[in-house]
Order: C-alpha cells, then sequence, then structure tokens
C-alpha cells in the first residue's frame, strides 16, 4: 500500500489479522468524542425531528426548518470526511456480498419478468458493483491524503493493485456501459430454452423442465463466484483499514 511497501501482500491478498473491525471499533471511539457537545447534539435532535415529521404533521401546521448543516473544526472536518468515505466504501462492499443471495433467488414467478431477464440484471448490478467500490476506495485514499498529508501510501501504484485484481469485473462494467448488455453462454441457455418451452411444442418435449435446470445451473454458479469474489473484496477492504490505522493517527489508540 505504501511507496516502499510490500505490494505483493496486495497482489497476492494474504491477510494474517483482520483490522476492519478494528478500525470501525476506533472510528466508534473518534464520534463519540467529536458528537458529545450540546451544540452538536441540539443539531442531530432538530435533523432527526425534521426527518421524522410526516404529510399529516404538516398539514396540523406543525412546520419544522431543516437545521444549517453543523461544521467542525476544519482538521476534524477532514477526519470526518475519511470515515464517512470508509462507511459509504463498507456500503458498496455489503451490497456486493448480498449478490450471491440475488443469485440464489427468482422472485418473480406469476409477474412479467422473466428469469434470462432477471439473471441479466443481476450479472449486470454485480458487475456495477465493484465499479462503485473502486470509485469510493479511490474516495477513501484521497479522503486520507487529505486528512493525513504526510501519508505514504501511493494512491496510483495502489488503484494499479485494485485494478489488476478486479481486471474482469471492471471490463466487464466498462463493457455493459457503454457498448452492449452483457453476454454468456449460461444466459443464452436460459433464453433458448425459455422460447422453446412458450412454443407450441415445448412443454411436451421438457423444455420447460430444461429451461428451469438451465437457470438452477446458472444460480449455483454465479452464486458461488460472487461469495468467491466477495471473499477477496473483503481481503482488499481490510488491506486498506490496515493502512488507515497505521496513517491516521486521530485514529490510533494509545
Amino acid at each position: 500500500m505504501t511507496k516502499n511497501g510490500d505490494h505483493r501482500v496486495v497482489a497476492t491478498l494474504r491477510v494474517e489479522n483482520k483490522t476492519t473491525e478494528k478500525l470501525l471499533s476506533t472510528i466508534t471511539q473518534w464520534i463519540q468524542t467529536h458528537t458529545s457537545s450540546p451544540e452538536f447534539r441540539e443539531f442531530k435532535t432538530k435533523q432527526i425531528a425534521y426527518t421524522l415529521t410526516d404529510e399529516w404533521e404538516r398539514h396540523l401546521g406543525i412546520q419544522l426548518e431543516l437545521p444549517a448543516e453543523f461544521t467542525f473544526a476544519p482538521e476534524i472536518e477532514n477526519q470526518h470526511a475519511l470515515i464517512m468515505a470508509f462507511f459509504y466504501l463498507r456500503q458498496a462492499q455489503s451490497m456486493l456480498t448480498q449478490c450471491e443471495y440475488y443469485f440464489r433467488r427468482f422472485p418473480f414467478r406469476d409477474l412479467p419478468v422473466s428469469r434470462d431477464d432477471h439473471a441479466r440484471n443481476i450479472c449486470e448490478f454485480y458487475f456495477s458493483c465493484f465499479y462503485i467500490i473502486r470509485s469510493r476506495f479511490k474516495e477513501v485514499l484521497n479522503k486520507l491524503k487529505a486528512a493525513c498529508p504526510d501519508s505514504k501510501i501511493d494512491i496510483g501504484r495502489t488503484l494499479g493493485t485494485f485494478d489488476k485484481t478486479f481486471d474482469q469485473e471492471l471490463r466487464a462494467r466498462n463493457s455493459i456501459h457503454h457498448r452492449s448488455p452483457f453476454d454468456d453462454v449460461s444466459l443464452d441457455r436460459i433464453l433458448l430454452s425459455r422460447i422453446f418451452a412458450e412454443s407450441e411444442n415445448g412443454r411436451r418435449r421438457g423444455w420447460e423442465q430444461e429451461h428451469r435446470s438451465a437457470y438452477r445451473e446458472f444460480s449455483k454458479v454465479w452464486s458461488r463466484r460472487a461469495r468467491e469474489r466477495a471473499r477477496v473484496m473483503e481481503s482488499v477492504v481490510d488491506i486498506l483499514a490496515t493502512a488507515i490505522l497505521s496513517e491516521a493517527s486521530f485514529l490510533q489508540t494509545p
């Protein structure tokens, strides 16, 4: 992760100790320290009250103004920006982890969504997760640099390692976004078997069974793939958490 560090650790994703949870724990302590002032608590109370005011209350004349955004000192603002960037990265990582379960289920029986459309949509969502994570990963690195100007992390080389690790997924997402829908032989098999099953003699000839079998095989293969790649991403994020704990002195516990 650093200019003088061993980039092979990042490339092979061999992590001895999980540090993401440790980072989240120190972040919790930071939040508790900087949100305990009466001024901040008053701001949050007004913000929550405004959010929970519904249309009925507005009709009854209960009008609440959205409070002005609370600001910390510039140094604390930079630290807060880093923390929020990491939270948003974790949220995107969670989306990727959930893909395994999206691949496992077809929740649209008797609705106008075919299995092949659902399969393609989930694939495209799955590949998009990698692009979102990559963008937020970069944002964390930039916010870390802003919060810790002396940071030794080489952002360009770190992103290059990320791109190599997830090259296939990022290329697929790029193709989907700029050229054409995702195409795969397993999707073609689901589509063609559905078309044959819907033909006049399709059901009698067993194409409906073939169609369902093709979807089950797709679901099995892609859910396993999503699970395995999510685990790799978990290791990558953990390495980033290690770097943050190392570089961000304000998160280091005595």
